[in-house]
């Protein structure tokens, strides 16, 4: 007797499935797409993209913030290689004049990725909160499209991998 896959999985395990797809879908458009726009530097871009060059460059340096958040920010430059050169800022604490042909792609990858990710995890710890898949699913939605989130969570800034690590843990100790 043949057995399809559907039916195996119980309706509740298709329905965490589906909605975890759907808010993966939106926040893929919401966060992920089209995330090296605009071509310019905004907010904390210009001390997180010269920190991250010395980290490509193996250069010593002092900052502020945790080592951690700007070598994710390094860590997409260096998966993409989107610029020919990154050592440009290297001998400055905040960068003013980017290139004409500068790319953000690469340094904006990763906490991006982070900001993808969120909502989903989001999603999980309010279904262990509230127990029900249809709730959990609109409570992710102030996630999903938060507005100040969707800005900054799409630069080369230190913030969505914080938010994605504290989310995490909180979702470890659920």
């Amino acid at each position: 007797m043949k057995v399809h896959f559907y039916e195996k999985l119980s309706r509740d395990k298709i329905q965490f499935i589906l909605l975890s797809i759907v808010i993966l879908a939106i926040s893929y458009f919401t966060y992920f797409h089209n995330y090296n726009y605009p071509q310019a530097v905004f907010w904390d871009e210009n001390y997180h993209i010269p920190a991250a060059q010395k980290y490509l460059n193996r250069t010593f340096f002092m900052y502020d913030h945790p080592p951690l958040g700007p070598m994710l920010v390094s860590l997409g430059e260096h998966l993409l290689h989107s610029n020919n050169f990154f050592n440009q800022f290297n001998d400055v604490y905040y960068a003013k004049d980017f290139p004409t042909d500068f790319s953000f792609a690469g340094y904006r990858f990763i906490p991006t990725i982070c900001a993808w990710l969120l909502p989903l995890v989001f999603f999980f710890i309010t279904l262990n909160l509230v127990d029900n898949k249809i709730i959990a699913f609109l409570l992710s939605s102030l996630v999903l499209f938060d507005n100040a989130m969707i800005v900054h969570f799409r630069a080369a800034m230190l913030d969505a991998p914080l938010m994605l690590f504290i989310a995490l843990s909180v979702l470890f100790f659920c």
